[in-house]
């Protein structure tokens, strides 16, 4: 196969995958495919990670995201390579960028291991693609690693991008993933995590913030594959205007994954009458001794704390900006990155 047939074999709405999300329509402009430039660098400035030729790196498997990333595989020239280890502990900040505009796809891979008991915070920010992207993270966590992972996106972007994230987990490992999205034209994050050592823990976080004709996606598949391990998913979405915001988040418990505890909710704010919300909470269970739960809620600002707050001299638009921006805060406290966490309270 060329580029053209996997282009043209792109999902659509008609898979359950993609129930919210047209990869092929977004995709439909699309006639040329580059290489995204990638700028990785630690927080302190020093140049990380080495560069692989693609045939090198791993053949990658993601149910909720094959397509992607089968296109990717046949695209991308090459693969930044990060490892965290005692030797490089710093924090890594990653920019995506490219130029083209909707034409134009740019691809990019980025394999990521975190040595056996290391520490790693990995930034990946997308603010600098004037191009629709696709970019596939793969991540391998050792026993008794940690690493916080955060897919940023904060200013307004007018083409589509697709991030994937594989993570694969050890014993002991502690990993977050934090899906920052403002404003964007068309985001569809990919998440999927293989729980495969016990004792180890998850945590998945994302806010969004969608006006105009915004798109975000936020799509989740936790794999819990061995006994007493843990994961927590929290995903807020503010919609206003016409925008859309989906959230569709599986958890699957092994038959062997006793002890498992598991949570999932995912809460909407909507803004304007025409604005969308769409939520698909799952959980598929096969072992009997588990904590599992799930729920998704969509509603409006609280019309009583709104009148109270104008009663007191807040505007409107102000009073509305102060809940709304209250409703994230509590995604917000939880990035466990604390520079992110200043950046977004700094803007809100």
């Amino acid at each position: 196969m060329n580029i053209t047939d996997y282009l043209d074999n792109l999902p659509t709405h008609r898979d359950e995958n993609y129930l919210y999300t047209d990869v092929k329509e977004a995709l439909a402009t699309v006639d040329t495919v580059v290489n995204a430039s990638i700028d990785a660098t630690g927080i302190g400035g020093s140049i990380v990670g080495s560069v692989l030729q693609a045939n090198e790196g791993e053949t990658l498997s993601c149910v909720i995201a094959q397509d992607l990333i089968n296109l990717n595989a046949v695209a991308v020239s090459d693969i930044l390579h990060i490892e965290f280890n005692d030797q490089n502990p710093k924090p890594v900040e990653i920019f995506l960028s490219s130029d083209g505009g909707c034409n134009t796809l740019a691809q990019s891979r980025i394999d990521v291991v975190v040595t056996s008991e290391s520490d790693g915070q990995l930034i990946l920010r997308t603010n600098n693609l004037h191009s629709a992207a696709n970019c596939v993270l793969n991540v391998s966590v050792e026993h008794d690693a940690k690493l916080d992972i955060v897919l940023i996106q904060t200013q307004k972007q007018e083409a589509p991008v697709f991030v994937s994230t594989i993570v694969n987990m050890a014993e002991n490992a502690n990993v977050s993933v934090s899906t920052i999205n403002i404003d964007a034209s068309l985001v569809r994050n990919n998440i999927l995590i293989n729980l495969n050592g016990e004792h180890s823990n998850l945590r998945l976080y994302g806010i969004g913030k969608a006006g105009g004709t915004s798109h975000i996606d936020n799509t989740t598949w936790v794999n819990h594959l061995v006994p007493n391990c843990t994961s927590e998913e929290l995903y807020k979405c503010i919609a206003n205007d016409d925008s859309v915001v989906a959230f569709s988040g599986r958890i699957v418990v092994a038959p062997n994954a006793q002890k498992t505890s598991a949570q999932q909710t995912c809460r909407n704010m909507l803004l304007s009458a025409n604005a969308h919300a769409y939520a698909k909470p799952q959980l598929e269970i096969y072992a009997d001794d588990v904590k599992c739960s799930h729920g998704a809620t969509s509603g409006q600002i609280d019309a009583a704390q709104l009148f109270y707050m104008q009663q007191r001299g807040i505007s409107r638009q102000t009073a509305m900006n102060l809940l709304t921006d209250a409703f994230a805060l509590e995604v917000v406290n939880k990035i466990p990155v604390e520079s992110i966490r200043a950046e977004l309270i700094a803007e809100e």
